[in-house]
């Protein structure tokens, strides 16, 4: 339904294993058989993976580069930069109880530490120009 809606399913692994701890083999399979089992399902194709526990190395990146990822998540917050690597980006976590100032706050700082403290350290930075 989410599909049909026009929301995007990605994959995140067909066990959501550590992948740098598995064989060439495993990889693969947890890697493209993942996208093509939820390409079946979806009957569209399925363009993003998340890296399970973002756990990642340069033998999982070609991994999911082979199976034909246009783009990969880590959990890494930040902005995406402009040169980045579309298979490592970062990502920003909107949870269910984020109210639309947490979002809101989320989104300007691009991180998912938007505490008090850390907000009022950042305005206070900017008030005193330091």
């Amino acid at each position: 339904a989410m599909a049909a809606a026009g929301m995007e399913i990605g994959s995140h692994s067909r066990s959501h294993c550590r992948l740098t701890q598995v064989n060439s083999e495993t990889l693969e399979d947890e890697v493209s058989g993942s996208k093509a089992e939820l390409t079946d399902i979806l009957g569209q194709p399925v363009e993003s993976f998340a890296y399970p526990y973002s756990v990642h190395n340069e033998c999982v990146v070609a991994a999911v580069r082979k199976a034909g990822y246009r783009a990969a998540f880590t959990t890494r917050a930040g902005w995406v930069p402009r040169d980045g690597d579309p298979l490592r980006m970062p990502r920003i976590s909107i949870l269910a109880p984020d109210g639309r100032s947490i979002f809101a706050c989320k989104i300007a700082f691009a991180d998912n530490n938007i505490s008090w403290t850390r907000l009022t350290r950042y305005y206070l930075s900017k008030f005193w120009g330091g």
